[in-house]
């Protein structure tokens, strides 16, 4: 799990020194990290640049119960320096992509965003563990397809405005053409038919 922890989280640095020889629980906590100053001797600076300074250790959440990946990121904005904290419950995972992955999160909301718009994720009534699987992973492939017709003929590096949407206007009156010229025997490679099947696609589009 990856995610971004409250300015203020209840966070603990582990005890590395040596046990006393008296009886008694063994010594597991070094006292409470104080988020707004961290001790930069046990968090250690992993990543600098322009942009950022990436200090991180493994600690102990109290919330969480449990031992995580921390990553103190002090982002420069504006001349002003805002701190920021991230964390992962992969202890092995290193910073920099623990910081890179939680960015990529935006991509992920707007994924969803569309299924749940456009392509019925959330419309299947089934109880069945595998019936769900399918319906998710269908959706959710719907929306893909969707934005690699929107980029039809365009370049890999050129960037667009994708609309979801749009697509599915398009699909929908595209259908609804083809469904009425078939009723009617209309031969749509007529010119004066074919000039005007544009502007019928695009009916209804946000961005038409």
């Amino acid at each position: 799990m990856i995610g971004r922890m409250r300015d203020d989280a209840n966070l603990k640095y582990l005890y590395k020194g040596k046990q006393s020889q008296t009886s008694g629980r063994p010594k597991k906590y070094d006292g409470k990290i104080k988020t707004k100053k961290i001790d930069k001797r046990r968090l250690k600076l992993v990543c600098e640049n322009e942009d950022h300074k990436i200090y991180s250790g493994v600690v102990y959440s109290v919330g969480l119960k449990r031992k995580i990946r921390v990553a103190f990121v002090e982002h420069s904005m504006k001349g002003k320096i805002i701190k920021k904290i991230y964390f992962s419950t992969n202890l092995e995972r290193e910073a920099g992509q623990l910081l890179g992955y939680y960015r990529l999160r935006f991509q992920m909301e707007y994924l969803f965003r569309d299924a749940k718009q456009h392509m019925g994720l959330e419309h299947c009534q089934a109880r069945s563990k595998n019936k769900l699987d399918f319906h998710f992973n269908a959706s959710l492939t719907a929306v893909s397809i969707a934005k690699v017709i929107s980029r039809n003929g365009q370049k890999n590096n050129t960037r667009t405005k994708v609309s979801v949407s749009d697509v599915k206007t398009e699909m929908q009156n595209r259908n609804m053409i083809s469904r009425i010229f078939s009723m009617y025997r209309i031969d749509r490679k007529l010119i004066k038919i074919n000039n005007r099947y544009r502007e019928l696609l695009n009916f209804g589009k946000i961005a038409a």
